[in-house]
């Protein structure tokens, strides 16, 4: 009888320990399935988080183009391509500031059209537009890469002039830029002639603040237009 229950007691330690082991078995695979599982869905969110990274990159740089177009269109003129009244005056107040310390001279010249509205009125708008280009491109050819040359508004543009040798120096320049404005231009087909009449002013010579010396080159370019047009006038006292 002690025999028996002791096979009986053997027998049921040994299926304990076979359940043991299957139970073991399972949650070990169980454990296994879990990481595995754990590391799918991480993999899966990376990679979310990863295209989720990669758009919100994509659209800063949108974002940031867009702002460099808008800072771009918003100094510059549309018609011509050059810097627009904005983007001249924060240019002169930069060469303000400069300029003082160093007790720099530079000049600056202020241009306007002769006979421009009768293109406008007789070829339409379109020709007085293609024409804005070319004195663009004309002027912008005769000053150097340092110069800066702005669209005022209208058929008036500006010019800046640093490291100028003498008031002789920028007069020279604006007298190779009266010739090349008489010059014909061929506009659609057709040939216009205009001229432009110019004033010019002196940093610090006649005024330390950029709106006085654009007043002052101003001035200058209307005694030009009172004298005859087609020249240019440094600007003095009345």
């Amino acid at each position: 009888m002690r025999e028996l229950q002791t096979r009986l007691t053997q027998q049921a330690v040994s299926e304990a320990n076979m359940a043991y082991s299957r139970t073991l078995t399972l949650t070990i695979w169980l454990s296994v399935i879990v990481l595995l599982v754990g590391a799918v869905a991480a993999v899966i969110v990376y990679r979310c988080t990863s295209r989720e990274a990669q758009t919100i990159s994509d659209n800063l740089t949108a974002l940031e183009d867009s702002y460099v177009q808008l800072e771009e269109r918003a100094n510059k003129d549309a018609l011509t391509g050059l810097p627009n009244r904005a983007a001249l005056f924060d240019y002169l107040s930069h060469l303000f500031a400069v300029s003082e310390p160093q007790h720099e001279q530079f000049a600056l010249m202020f241009f306007d059209l002769d006979r421009f509205k009768p293109v406008n009125d007789q070829l339409g708008h379109d020709a007085g537009d293609e024409l804005l280009r070319q004195v663009a491109d004309r002027i912008s050819a005769l000053l150097r890469r340092e110069d800066v040359l702005a669209r005022f508004g209208g058929d008036e543009f500006v010019a800046v002039t640093r490291h100028i040798e003498g008031s002789e120096g920028c007069q020279k320049v604006a007298s190779k830029i009266v010739k090349a404005i008489q010059a014909p231009f061929e506009i659609n087909g057709e040939t216009v002639e205009i001229g432009t009449s110019i004033g010019i002013s002196f940093y610090p010579e006649h005024g330390t603040q950029y709106d006085l010396l654009i007043k002052r080159a101003d001035d200058a370019m209307y005694r030009a237009k009172r004298a005859g047009r087609n020249d240019f006038v440094v600007y003095s006292p009345a």
